[in-house]
């Protein structure tokens, strides 16, 4: 399932921590990403593990090669 962006109602993956056209936070329920190094569940938009200071990955995005 897409969200649509509430500023530019463009459709973003369901993942995705900003509109990747707008660059707007998108507006769904926000969830944890743990930190590869202590597992520790993080807020979605962290950068840093709150616990260990970890670099947090984004998670990877779907790409529809099907035009």
């Amino acid at each position: 399932m897409m969200i649509t962006c509430s500023k530019c109602f463009r459709l973003n993956n369901p993942n995705a921590r900003f509109c990747d056209w707008y660059g707007a936070y998108p507006e769904h329920i926000s969830t944890s990403i743990q930190c590869t190094r202590c597992h520790t569940n993080n807020d979605s938009f962290a950068k840093f593990c709150s616990t260990c200071g970890c670099v947090i990955e984004p998670p990877l995005r779907i790409i529809d090669t099907c035009l």
